[in-house]
């Protein structure tokens, strides 16, 4: 046999294994997503969840209309709901995980006046804003502790007004 026909034949083995050793790492890739897609799917390895309800006064009064948000400060479900005469309640499918939950308020509501499109300048929109003060939603102090026994009701009185401010108080000579 020739020297070129030898090295064809052994450039030919080099590539017949290195294609079998691509198709192994495949086929064990494909398996191994395949039973992480199954046992992340499986009804065990879900979270627990737990119905939440309860109600939020805005200024001393029941909020009209708003939404509530619980946003896991781990891992966990994060959960939403409608507010409605200053009630909201969140079913057990639907409910949060076990665990600490920042939780955000937020209530749109129309100003009264009348604004200039942001799609077509030539047309105006009635203008919104968010109600709520930033301190309850966007930059939220509100947080609960959702339990896996009790009752996980919560009761949120909030404020448009700011926060008296904690300084310590210095004394005049």
């Amino acid at each position: 046999m020739s020297p070129e026909a030898r090295a064809r034949e052994g450039r030919n083995r080099n590539r017949s294994r290195r294609t079998d050793l691509f198709h192994t790492a495949w086929v064990g890739f494909g398996s191994l997503s395949l039973t992480l897609l199954a046992t992340g799917c499986s009804e065990e390895q879900k979270t627990p969840q737990f119905p939440v309800s309860g109600n939020v006064t805005f200024d001393g009064k029941p909020l009209e209309k708003g939404s509530i948000s619980f946003l896991p400060s781990a891992a966990g479900p994060a959960a939403s709901a409608p507010i409605e005469e200053g009630t909201f309640s969140i079913d057990r499918s639907l409910g949060p995980g076990q665990g600490a939950y920042k939780v955000e308020i937020v209530s749109i509501q129309s100003t009264g006046k009348q604004v200039a499109s942001p799609d077509d300048p030539n047309e105006t929109i009635e203008e919104t804003r968010n109600i709520i003060p930033a301190r309850y939603n966007a930059r939220s102090e509100l947080l609960v502790q959702v339990q896996a026994v009790g009752d996980n009701s919560y009761r949120f009185d909030i404020s448009s007004k700011q926060p008296k401010a904690r300084g310590r108080q210095q004394r005049r000579r």
